[in-house]
């Protein structure tokens, strides 16, 4: 078993080259779901057939029972009702989950569901949960340094090729969902339609409702997660989703909130990310970041964050997106490039954050270059504590940033530095002269008029452009002056959709009994 601390200290195993990101786009109805090949039930018995009739139980999900290795593979139904798994739990940890999901194959990834008593798919009719009480928010197991996953695989046997549908996890001082991989390239994890909230754990040991380590291409989608957060404040080790070694994850329509950090892609030879059409709320205990500390990954690679609503709230020192790398020798510096277009940045109540993009990426330093593309974003916010966006002005760093929208003061922190901490600061028109950017970009007063009702909690749809809005055509597809006009911000026109988004954040409104999967994923070259 690994050394955790160890692993997270140094970034873990190597990783693949840098793939071509996909874009998942949003849920859809799709025919009934039924016909699981085994079936799991709160009252039903590990003797059992694991049948509909004669399910298993939950124990039946523990890498140590006789039952699990048959569903590699399969598609197991979790009949609805509530699972406690406290007994489980306390024999865990964070690389041994409570419940392990054995790999299936590419052509045939193990589907864990939930399901209706009669077999049909049913998003959020099954809630596991490893609360003392065994009741969902009945109090969280253990201690906070217990570091303990709920569902996942073990590292040991972590050969990937997983599914997650419409469950929800909660009660873990940890993790929700945990994929420590032995390999550090383990392929085809998929979470969606699911709910992971009400977690805690230790500064230290790193906590998240979704930890994934050493996975490539792994798919977090249509989830809402939500109140991970350690008690009584702690700092921005406590995320949404986490992640340590891994290559080409997609992020894409999630909503989060109340968590220190919401996502937090960690430490080197972490890379290639995509984040499309989340809802981003930061707020909870201690707010930190919407996306954090995301500077790790190789040359050759590119970060690509668009059409998201990200949205600070409850307090001053919040950043939007960081570039930073907690460990190695780039890490200020990202020898990563930086895609960020489209999205709508946003302080509740006309607060302040502390910084926007920080991308002080290596420009010429590194081979290929590693630079940043910066267009068609909506920024809201006074007056900045670092800055807005933070830029190296090294040769090759900045490939493009215009037609973006700084409002309510936060055209007048525009940064340049190569230490974190900006080392010039510059208005729009100086920064205009100085770099030679932002010539086709807005600086309004204030933010009124712009959106069509913002500021609520976990509400995308405020953040719609009102009418006559001055970011309404202001943009340009490609942020080129050949691109054909589109809106400015998360609701604008997407390339790779051939439409503007119809959602952003997660919908799981009520329950189906339908399968809503995503729909075929789209090539999508930055």
């Amino acid at each position: 078993m690994p050394t955790r601390r160890l692993v997270l200290k140094q970034g873990g195993c190597a990783i693949l080259a840098s793939t071509v990101p996909l874009i998942v786009r949003p849920v859809r109805g799709a025919t009934s779901s039924s016909g699981f090949d085994y079936y799991i039930s709160p009252s039903g018995k590990d003797s059992n057939p694991g049948t509909l009739s004669q399910p298993w139980s939950i124990n039946s999900l523990n890498r140590n029972n006789s039952n699990n290795s048959a569903m590699a593979g399969k598609r197991v139904g979790l009949i609805q009702g509530v699972y406690g798994v406290y007994g489980l739990w306390q024999n865990a940890n964070y690389s041994d989950p409570a419940l392990h999901i054995p790999s299936g194959t590419a052509t045939a990834p193990t589907y864990v569901a939930s399901c209706d008593t009669s077999g049909n798919y049913l998003r959020g009719g099954a809630q596991i949960t490893a609360s003392p009480s065994g009741s969902p928010g009945g109090g969280l197991p253990g201690s906070s340094g217990s570091s303990v996953a709920i569902i996942g695989q073990y590292y040991a046997k972590a050969n990937g090729y997983i599914t997650l549908d419409g469950l929800r996890v909660s009660d873990s001082n940890g993790y929700g969902l945990s994929v420590w991989s032995q390999s550090g390239s383990t392929p085809g994890i998929s979470v969606q339609n699911c709910e992971f909230y009400s977690g805690s754990g230790s500064e230290g040991n790193n906590p998240g409702a979704l930890l994934l380590h050493g996975c490539v291409g792994a798919v977090v989608n249509n989830c809402k997660i939500h109140d991970w957060q350690i008690s009584g404040g702690g700092s921005h080790n406590c995320a949404g989703i986490f992640s340590f070694s891994c290559t080409g994850n997609q992020y894409t329509y999630n909503t989060i909130y109340n968590c220190n950090s919401c996502i937090y892609d960690k430490d080197n030879q972490n890379g290639g990310h995509t984040y499309a059409y989340n809802y981003l709320e930061c707020n909870g205990s201690n707010p930190q970041n919407c996306i954090t500390n995301s500077g790790g990954g190789s040359s050759g690679q590119t970060r690509t964050v668009h059409h998201n609503i990200l949205v600070a709230a409850g307090g001053s020192n919040i950043g939007m997106l960081l570039g930073i790398n907690d460990s190695g020798p780039n890490y200020y510096t990202p020898y990563e490039s930086m895609v960020f277009y489209n999205n709508t940045c946003y302080v509740l109540n006309g607060g302040n954050f502390q910084i926007g993009l920080m991308w002080q990426s290596q420009g010429n330093g590194v081979s290929p270059a590693a630079s940043v593309k910066h267009f068609n974003n909506i920024w809201v916010s006074g007056n900045p504590g670092y800055g807005t966006v933070i830029f190296n002005p090294a040769g090759g760093a900045v490939a493009l940033s215009n037609y973006n929208c700084y409002a309510g003061g936060s055209s007048g922190s525009l940064c340049t530095g190569t230490g974190g901490a900006p080392s010039q600061t510059y208005s729009l028109s100086s920064w205009r002269s100085a770099m030679g950017q932002d010539g086709s970009s807005l600086a309004p007063s204030s933010s009124s008029g712009i959106f069509s009702s913002p500021g609520g909690a976990q509400n995308p749809a405020g953040y719609k452009l009102a009418s006559g809005s001055a970011c309404s055509g202001a943009g340009r597809v490609g942020g080129s002056s050949s691109g054909a006009s589109c809106d400015m911000g998360a609701w604008g026109f997407d390339p790779s959709l051939n439409a503007a988004p119809t959602q952003i954040g997660a919908n799981l409104s009520g329950t189906t009994t339908t399968n809503p999967v995503p729909e075929a994923p789209v090539l999508k070259v930055s």
